[in-house]
């Protein structure tokens, strides 16, 4: 029984791997896009931010977000906040690809 509920849990980087995924997906760009240290064109940038947002979203404090992705908190802390400006501010330079994507 001990197994099985070890099994359920998911480490955090398993867990910020399914959002960069998920995002992945729906942004049509690579995982690996993602999760690259080097910044990206924008639409990487705005799928990135969308999974600290996720993160955010899950209760984690931006230290742990920067901390599991390799990333300093005030980075993390930035997205986070582009992200959730360019849901409602069009000139937003996220704003684009958000609404491309639904989100």
């Amino acid at each position: 029984m001990q197994e099985q509920q070890i099994k359920q849990f998911k480490s955090r980087l398993q867990i910020a791997d399914e959002y960069a995924s998920e995002m992945a997906e729906l942004f049509k760009i690579n995982k690996e896009d993602i999760l690259k240290m080097t910044r990206g064109s924008p639409r990487h940038c705005a799928a990135r931010f969308c999974v600290y947002e996720k993160l955010r979203d899950r209760k984690w404090s931006y230290p742990l977000i920067g901390q599991t992705l390799g990333r300093d908190h005030q980075s993390i802390f930035n997205g986070v906040r582009q992200i959730k400006d360019a849901r409602t501010n069009p000139n937003n330079r996220y704003h684009e690809y958000l609404k491309e994507v639904g989100l």
